[in-house]
């Protein structure tokens, strides 16, 4: 167990040195995930995203109510059925997001300048088994 707690702490430990805070009104890191979501894949409804991220419809819709108030997405309702809402990005969305999620990302890869390639591969896979640890512990 002594290894775990040396882990979590690390890692908490690194997470002060990451700047999340959005520059000027770009969305936050998670919701540049929502958008690139939406941006990957088509009539994309609020249950679609809380399935996605694992969270609660309620979560989703504050976030989705934040990017609306933003400016980055648009609610479209359904020409085959009224009681479903779809989620796509507005215009201003289509002509900022990718220059958004790149400068995100670049802001961000710093953290792996101490990694060599198979290193950070390593990482990655440590990191998806974690996730599917956690998915599997989520669906009990």
């Amino acid at each position: 167990m002594a290894i775990q707690k040396d882990i979590i702490d690390e890692t908490i430990d690194l997470l002060k040195y990451i700047d999340t805070t959005p520059s000027g009104s770009n969305p936050t890191l998670l919701q540049l995930r929502t958008l690139s979501y939406i941006k990957q894949n088509k009539d994309v409804k609020t249950t679609d995203l809380a399935r996605e991220f694992h969270i609660t419809p309620a979560t989703v819709t504050s976030q989705i109510d934040r990017l609306v108030k933003g400016g980055w997405i648009e609610r479209s309702s359904s020409d085959k059925d009224r009681r479903v809402t779809y989620l796509i990005l507005s215009s201003k969305a289509k002509r900022h997001i990718d220059s958004v999620i790149g400068n995100t990302y670049q802001k961000l890869n710093w953290i792996f300048n101490g990694l060599s390639k198979n290193e950070m591969k390593q990482l990655y896979n440590i990191i998806k088994k974690m996730q599917k640890t956690a998915e599997r512990r989520k669906k009990k």
